[in-house]
């Protein structure tokens, strides 16, 4: 949701919101924002018996394997994943 806050138009969101990703895209470099954090399986609430079988959780991204010239550099965010 965060991503898809970051990348949308800052004029939908809210006040609060919107100031927030003013100052991210001040302060971050473009395009450095990924998906698949492997720490969202826990605060989500992954049971302990998911983390164990995931491999996002003990490995990480695959693209983080990779030489950077070859990860992925835009990601195909839609709006309702960008809900405030």
């Amino acid at each position: 949701m965060a991503l898809g806050w970051i990348r949308g138009d800052s004029n939908r969101w809210k006040l609060f919101v919107s100031n927030q990703v003013v100052q991210i895209r001040a302060t971050a470099a473009q395009g450095s924002w990924r998906t698949e954090n492997p720490a969202d399986l826990a605060s989500r609430g992954a049971p302990a018996g998911q983390l164990v079988n995931s491999q996002l959780w003990w490995n990480g991204q695959a693209w983080m394997k990779r030489e950077e010239q070859h990860w992925q550099r835009e990601l195909d965010i839609s709006d309702a994943a960008t809900a405030e």
